[in-house]
């Protein structure tokens, strides 16, 4: 593997570790919400779209 493909894959690396650890910290502090049915799940991603989306379900 090259060089300049190397640091490309550590800089990959190095932003997924921390994007995990920011993950894990906001889990431990209970900043989640649970998901507890299919149904749940829609309502939730339904919640996220702008109010004028011309996305359908």
């Amino acid at each position: 593997m090259q060089r300049g493909q190397n640091d490309s894959n550590d800089s990959k690396l190095n932003w997924l570790r921390k994007a995990v650890q920011e993950g894990i910290d906001a889990i431990e502090q209970g900043d989640y919400i649970v998901l507890d049915s299919p149904e749940a799940i829609k309502q939730f991603v339904y919640s996220l779209r702008p109010q004028n989306s011309s996305y359908r379900t």
